[in-house]
Order: structure tokens, then sequence, then C-alpha cells
């Protein structure tokens, strides 16, 4: 049920991969786990997601993954060992600033757009008035 809750919050490419991982996992239950994450990982690079959102997808959906790793960087290791890379502290910040950046001017965009819907209804409720 996790699984599914976590695929259904995904892109659709990325859920598709998490997805094609869980329909082997249940056809061939013998499977390596960690040979699962590291073919999803591999998916998830190739359609293009971040080193962090791969990271996060195994730490949430890899079956059993509190069990089965100890370890404290599994997720990590296997995201750049699929060929994600990790982003530096500086490329982090850049990318929260410019995230920052567009929602600022996507807000001042919707505000200036609901001024002029009302400017035009006030327009219009002028014009009716008239008549």
């Amino acid at each position: 049920r996790l699984m599914a809750m976590i695929i259904s919050r995904l892109p659709s490419r990325a859920a598709s991969a998490l997805t094609r991982g869980s329909e082997l996992m249940q056809r061939y239950p013998d499977t390596d786990l960690s040979r699962l994450d590291f073919m999803a990982s591999k998916e998830l690079v190739r359609l293009g997601h971040s080193h962090e959102a791969i990271v996060k997808a195994i730490k949430t959906a890899s079956p059993a993954i509190d069990e089965r790793k100890k370890s404290h960087d599994y997720a990590e290791r296997t995201a750049t060992a699929a060929g994600a890379v990790p982003l530096s502290p500086a490329e982090v910040a850049a990318i929260a600033a410019r995230k920052a950046e567009l929602e600022r001017q996507a807000a001042v965009r919707a505000a200036e757009l609901q001024a002029k819907r009302e400017a035009a209804r006030e327009q219009s409720r002028g014009h009716d008035m008239e008549m």
C-alpha cells in the first residue's frame, strides 16, 4: 500500500519505473532487493531524475529497507552507483534560489492578472450601469 501511495505521488515516468520494479519483485519473489533498487535507480537516472530524488525514492519505496540495510548511506551509494550525480551545496543553494525567484515571478504575474480581471469587472459593471 505504501508503494502504491508513493508511486501515485511521483511524476508518471518515475512511477512507471518503480511500478516495473514492484512487478518484478512480485513475479520473482526471491530476487535480490538490492539489485532491484539498483535497477530502479538506473531507470530513474535514465529518466532524468536528480540524485536527491532517487535517494528519496529508495528510502521511501524500497521494500523493507530499514530491515535490509542498516547502513545510513545505502540510498546515496546506490543512487551514485546507478549514475546519479550528487549536487554540491552551492548547486543546491543555486537551485533553491532560482526556484524561489521563479515562484516570486509567478506570484507577481498572478497578482497582475488578478488586478486586470478586477479592473475588467469594474469596467464591465460601469458599462452595464450606463445602459
